[in-house]
């Protein structure tokens, strides 16, 4: 199938959740309504490798399911060897948070609060490992603890994706939201950056930014036709 022939199966299964579908960088789609009274945002797109030949190999498609819970802190489960454990350890200023089911299951746990991260793993350690450890088809890639959402992304191949496993993923996620708001306020309390709003309502390519990227096309291609003509 080709791209629009994915794009429109994908936006009848989630629209059929009562979400409205737009577009998402060059080639996604996104989706936003609400799932049980909470605000719920998910963002798919293909995601290709190129061989030396220039061909693309399709790796799967990441799928990121955002929903509302305003937790006002950060914390992050992820794969030990993956970029996203990288990037949790070295730029987001999360702390380690050591939990040795965790750990023998090949997964870090980082917090902004590793206290608050604790209680939570006291109530949720059982649902976290389900979460994380998802089925052959199904590559877990990390959840999150946003301010204001619980977030969980995977990669699997686009038909994987269907109503059964989406409803099975909003259950564990709801359970997961659930959970950690029953638990005592961080301490310290942080409030969503305009990164993590944009991320969550609103991602795409900015007018600013196309234009500047249209700008830099057109301005290669007129660099042969200027050259011949002797300009450069």
């Amino acid at each position: 199938m080709n791209n629009q022939e994915v794009a429109k199966a994908l936006d009848d299964l989630f629209t059929s959740f009562d979400l409205e579908a737009k577009p998402y960088l060059l080639s996604g789609r996104q989706y936003h309504g609400t799932h049980e009274d909470r605000g719920l945002h998910i963002y798919t797109r293909a995601v290709k490798i190129s061989n030396k030949g220039g061909q693309s190999r399709y790796m799967g498609h990441n799928l990121e399911i955002l929903l509302d819970s305003p937790l006002k802190t950060r914390a992050a489960l992820s794969h030990a060897g993956s970029v996203t454990g990288f990037i949790d350890r070295s730029l987001s200023g999360l702390e380690p948070v050591p939990v040795l089911d965790f750990t023998q299951n090949g997964f870090n746990f980082k917090a902004l609060e590793p206290h608050w991260a604790m209680s939570l793993v006291d109530e949720a350690k059982a649902l976290m490992l389900q979460i994380a450890e998802q089925d052959k088809q199904t590559g877990f890639i990390s959840l999150r603890i946003y301010p204001e959402a619980v977030g969980l992304s995977l990669r699997l191949h686009w038909e994987v994706i269907k109503a059964e496993k989406v409803k099975h993923w909003l259950e564990q996620i709801h359970h997961l939201a659930r959970l950690a708001e029953s638990l005592p306020s961080p301490s310290q309390p942080v409030e969503e950056s305009k990164n993590e709003h944009d991320l969550r309502l609103k991602r795409g390519i900015s007018k600013k930014a196309l234009v500047i990227g249209i700008a830099i096309v057109l301005g290669l291609l007129a660099l042969p036709i200027l050259t011949l003509m002797g300009y450069l």
